[in-house]
């Protein structure tokens, strides 16, 4: 019963759509890898409390279920998906930055440099 009603819920793209709703520019390289971590956590799911949800509300009462899972997966500091994927691309942009940082400094510097050289020659 529990797989027919998470085959039911892939089946109406609900997961994959919210999942793309929810992520932003920079996330959406590891899209299709959300979609099988939320899908994980739900076959993980207690399968008597899944059931039941099935019974008293059918699909919509899962799609509930499933809306949670994924906003705190993707939203959260602390959960498994931003330890995974968030914050190891959060620590590469830094460095990316600092890396950028350090060099645009140092060419303004060069030209500073160059700049003072140039009015030393001029007044030669």
């Amino acid at each position: 019963m529990k797989t027919k009603i998470l085959q039911e819920l892939y089946d109406t793209n609900f997961v994959q759509l919210y999942v793309k709703k929810l992520l932003n520019s920079a996330d959406i390289e590891h899209y299709e890898d959300y979609i099988q971590e939320i899908f994980l956590i739900l076959c993980e799911y207690d399968e008597n409390k899944l059931i039941e949800l099935y019974t008293v509300g059918g699909i919509n009462k899962v799609r509930q279920l499933a809306s949670g899972i994924i906003c705190r997966q993707i939203k959260s500091k602390t959960s498994p998906l931003y330890y995974k994927y968030k914050k190891k691309q959060n620590i590469t942009d830094s460095i990316h930055s600092y890396k950028v940082d350090d060099i645009e400094q140092e060419m303004r510097l060069n030209n500073r440099k160059n700049n003072l050289d140039n009015d030393d020659d001029r007044n030669l």
